[in-house]
C-alpha cells in the first residue's frame, strides 16, 4: 500500500517571493526593512504586497500604521477594502474625534512616573535632533528632569497627568518662597495635594520643587534655559490636530485596544505636520510598543508600521524594541531610503552610524530596491559576498591579416589565444541597485529589489534573493 506523506506544517505567508520563498508573520517579528530611493516601489510594491497578507493572515494580526503623506489614507483604505479584512479600519485624528493620553497612560502602567521617563528623554532627543548643541549637554539632561517631576508631581498629587496638566504646572512652577504660598498657581495647588501624600517618591518630588528648583532659579538664565528646554515638547503636543487628541486627559482609543483586533491608522502624516505630528507618532509607536512587551504570552500579532521612518526614529530606543519585538509577537516594518539617512536620525557622526548598524542588524528582512546612493549600494553588496566564478580571456594578433583564401581552404590559422580561470568574485555588485525596475506603465507596474535575509537561506542556498514584485496601486 503507497501513501503520500502529508507535508510538515508551515506558517502561513505574508510575503510570497517566488521560487518556493515566502516571508512568514513569523518571520516578520524580527523586523522588515524596506529600502529604496523615492520611486522605487518601497511602498506601493513593497508595503502594498506586505499589508494584502497581513489584511489576508489567518491569524488576523493587528496593524498600525504611522503614516508619511496626507494621500496614505486613502491607499491604506483601498488595500484594506481589496482584501476584504474583518478587521474594523480606525482613523486616529481629530476629525474622528479620538483621544489617548499617552502620558497618563504610560505613568499608570507597570513602572509608574519611571516607566515614563525613557519616553520623555526619547521625545526630548527627537525634537533637538540636529541642532547646535551648544550647552544641550547640561540643558537638556535638566531639561528632562524637570519634565519628568513635573509628571511625578501631577501624578501623585492630583491622581491624574496629561500633556496639558504638566504645561499648566511647568509655566507656574515656584521660583521663589513667595510663590510656594500663592494659591492661584497650579503647581502651588498641585503641591499642596502632593504635602499630603506618604511615602519617599512624593517627599523626594516636594524637595525638588521647593528646595532645589527655587535654589537655581537664583540664577535666571539657568533656570530660563532648563525650563524652556522641559516646555518645547511639551508646546509642541499641545498645538493643533496633536493638541486636540493627545494633550488632554481623555482616552477613547489606546494599545489594549489591538488585542481586539483591528488596524490603526494615525492621520498625523509626518511629511504635512511636521514637528507635532513627529512627537505625536512617536509617542503612539513607544506606548505600542510597550504595551506589546509587557502583556502576557500568547497576545495578538501586532504589526507596527512606519513610513518615512527616518522622520521619527528613536536613538537608543528603536533598536531596543528591534532587539526584543520577536518574543512578544511584535513585527516591525520600516520604510527608508538609504543608510545616510538613517544614520542622520539616529543621531548623525560615529554614534548615529554605530546605531543604525545596530538597528540593521536586528532586522530579519531587508528588501533593497533601486538606490543611487553609493555608500547604501556598497555595503548590501559587499552582505552579499563573494562566490567562485569562471572568467574567460584570450588574444589575438590584430596585425595579422586575414587570408580569406586559406580560411577558405582551412590552411589559414590565427594567431589567437582562448583561456579560463576560476577567481572569488562578488556575488553582487553595487550597480546592479541602479538597474533595477522602479515600476509604472514603462514597467508593467513591475519593480525589482534584492532580498537580503538573516539567520536563513532561501531555496538556492543563498541568503539574498533577486525578485520581483507588482505594484498594488
Amino acid at each position: 500500500m503507497f501513501r503520500r506523506r502529508r507535508a510538515p506544517a508551515r506558517d502561513d505567508t505574508l510575503f510570497n517571493w517566488g521560487g518556493g520563498d515566502r516571508l512568514t508573520l513569523h518571520d516578520a517579528f524580527a523586523g522588515v526593512l524596506l529600502l529604496g530611493a523615492p520611486g522605487s516601489g518601497k511602498t506601493s510594491a513593497g508595503l502594498g504586497q506586505l499589508m494584502a497578507g497581513i489584511y489576508a493572515h489567518p491569524q488576523e494580526p493587528s496593524a498600525f500604521i504611522c503614516p508619511a503623506k496626507g494621500g496614505d489614507l486613502e491607499q491604506h483604505l483601498r488595500w484594506h477594502k481589496a482584501s476584504r479584512s474583518r478587521l474594523p479600519f480606525f482613523v486616529f485624528g481629530e476629525q474622528t474625534a479620538q483621544a489617548f493620553n499617552w502620558l497618563g497612560h504610560a505613568v499608570a502602567g507597570r513602572g509608574g512616573v519611571g516607566a515614563a521617563v525613557p519616553m520623555l528623554e526619547a521625545v526630548q532627543r527627537l525634537l533637538t535632533r540636529g541642532q547646535a548643541l551648544g550647552g544641550d549637554a547640561f540643558f537638556l539632561p535638566q531639561g528632562t528632569m524637570q519634565l519628568a517631576e513635573a509628571t511625578r508631581a501631577c501624578w501623585l498629587g492630583n491622581k491624574r497627568v496629561c500633556v496639558r496638566d504638566v504645561h499648566a504646572f511647568l509655566a507656574s512652577a515656584p521660583a521663589t518662597d513667595a510663590d510656594l504660598d500663592d494659591d492661584t498657581r497650579f503647581a502651588t495647588q498641585t503641591l499642596k495635594r502632593l504635602a499630603a501624600v506618604p511615602g519617599a517618591e512624593a517627599d523626594r518630588c516636594l524637595d525638588y520643587w521647593t528646595v532645589e528648583w527655587p535654589s537655581t532659579c537664583r540664577s535666571e538664565k539657568t533656570a530660563a534655559a532648563i525650563q524652556a528646554t522641559a516646555l518645547q515638547p511639551v508646546r509642541q503636543m499641545l498645538s493643533g490636530p496633536v493638541g486636540e487628541t493627545m494633550g488632554g486627559p481623555e482616552t477613547t482609543f489606546a494599545p489594549e485596544d489591538l488585542e481586539s483586533g483591528c488596524v490603526l491608522y494615525l492621520d498625523f502624516p509626518v511629511l504635512q505636520g511636521f514637528e507635532p505630528y513627529k512627537l505625536a507618532l512617536a509617542t503612539w509607536t513607544m506606548a505600542v510598543n510597550r504595551y506589546a512587551l509587557s502583556r502576557p504570552e500568547g497576545g495578538r500579532p501586532i504589526v507596527v508600521i512606519s513610513d518615512e521612518y527616518p522622520q521619527t526614529a528613536l536613538e537608543g530606543e528603536d533598536a531596543r524594541i528591534a532587539a526584543t519585538g520577536r518574543s512578544a509577537r511584535l513585527a516591525g516594518v520600516r520604510i527608508a531610503q538609504n543608510l545616510p539617512q538613517l544614520a542622520a536620525s539616529l543621531g548623525g557622526g560615529d554614534k548615529g552610524r554605530q546605531e543604525a548598524m545596530a538597528l540593521l542588524g536586528c532586522m530579519g528582512h531587508v528588501v533593497a530596491f533601486a538606490n543611487a546612493c553609493k555608500e547604501t549600494n556598497e555595503h548590501f553588496a559587499g552582505l552579499a559576498g563573494h562566490e567562485m566564478q569562471t572568467t574567460y580571456g584570450g588574444s589575438s594578433d590584430g596585425n595579422e591579416p586575414f587570408d580569406a583564401v586559406g580560411y577558405m581552404l582551412g590552411t589559414w590559422t590565427p594567431r589567437a589565444t582562448a583561456s579560463f580561470s576560476q577567481q572569488m568574485l562578488p556575488v553582487l555588485k553595487p550597480q546592479e541597485f541602479l538597474g533595477l525596475r522602479t515600476g509604472g506603465p514603462g514597467n508593467k507596474f513591475l519593480c525589482d529589489a534584492v532580498v537580503f535575509a538573516a539567520n536563513r537561506t532561501f531555496a538556492d542556498g543563498r541568503s539574498i534573493k533577486r525578485v520581483t514584485l507588482r505594484q498594488v496601486l
